[in-house]
């Protein structure tokens, strides 16, 4: 074999040391939810009554998400089974989803998933579904204001801030116990805002602190009333 020339097998080691990883085609990754959370390729099924769905390998840290869907009864709701400790999360269990106009729920942020498949159970049976299986990486960002309806999920990574938290009102007579809670890394969260909302629509202050990437979740507690839907509105102040 021909020896290579010095100016040649100069350029060709300035070459193998410039080369990254992006170059040849490798992904890098700085997302500091990733980092913590886990990352993987998100998954999508849909369905009709009763489904076994497969959980992505190894994801310890799941956004399990219902799209829409107009044409359901109101009220249907799908129903995940075996109920496990990994559904539980800072504010109780979150083992349904609304099947009419979807929403969000987050496995893993008590404990890691540890099933390889769940079963799907809509009521009424005959109820379609889309459900998305997602990496935490993909919720909301609150960087101004996050709103939603009942339980709501989303993510923060930036300095102490304070908050301020306005809930919608009810029906007279009828209450509920909001919580906002950041949670920080698997198994550890603090309550930022607490929250009684009533008949008259309250507001509540609190803040979020500087922790890296973490998980926001707003809902009722176990305290009070269930799946009373009620608005709010999250917001960072200046």
């Amino acid at each position: 074999m021909a020896c290579m020339a010095p100016r040649h097998l100069a350029l060709a080691l300035l070459l193998s040391c410039c080369v990254t990883p992006a170059a040849l085609g490798q992904t890098t990754s700085s997302d500091p939810w990733s980092a913590v959370w886990g990352d993987f390729a998100p998954v999508t099924y849909s369905g009709r009554g009763s489904r076994t769905i497969t959980l992505p390998a190894g994801a310890q840290h799941i956004v399990v998400r219902a799209l829409p869907q107009p044409r359901n009864p109101a009220l249907s709701r799908l129903f995940f089974d075996p109920s496990a400790s990994f559904m539980r999360g800072p504010l109780g269990s979150e083992t349904s989803l609304d099947a009419r106009s979807g929403g969000t729920l987050a496995w893993g942020l008590s404990a890691p998933v540890t099933a390889s498949s769940v079963k799907v159970h809509p009521l009424p049976a005959s109820t379609r579904w889309t459900i998305s299986i997602e990496p935490i990486s993909r919720l909301p960002e609150v960087t101004g204001s996050l709103q939603g309806t009942g339980h709501g999920l989303g993510r923060y990574s930036g300095s102490s801030v304070n908050l301020r938290f306005r809930v919608g009102a009810f029906v007279k007579g009828e209450w509920a116990d909001m919580e906002v809670v950041q949670i920080p890394a698997p198994g550890a969260s603090t309550i930022a805002i607490s929250a009684q909302a009533g008949h008259t629509p309250v507001a509540a202050t609190g803040s979020f602190y500087d922790t890296g990437a973490s998980v926001i979740e707003v809902g009722e507690t176990s305290y009070g009333h269930v799946h009373r839907q009620p608005r709010w509105n999250l917001t960072v102040v200046p």
